[in-house]
């Protein structure tokens, strides 16, 4: 299921299950198992199993069942 939002502020991620996630050109930060880690551009990441890990477009798309979106 796909979905999409705006954020100004602070937004919580279900941790209870894998996600892909793409983010826009902001700078944001994310707090996971304790550590801080900062962005600042647009990125695509999967969340599985407590970690974050960030992608490029062609790992996105593989996990993503051929979609770029």
């Amino acid at each position: 299921k796909r979905s999409t939002f705006t954020s100004e502020g602070k937004f919580d991620i279900d941790t209870t299950k894998e996600q892909l996630i793409t983010l826009g050109h902001k700078k944001f930060e994310v707090f996971l198992n304790g550590q801080k880690l900062e962005f600042n551009k647009k990125d695509k990441f999967h969340y599985k199993d407590g970690e974050l890990k960030a992608l490029n477009s062609s790992e996105f798309k593989e996990l993503n069942r051929g979609k770029s979106w």
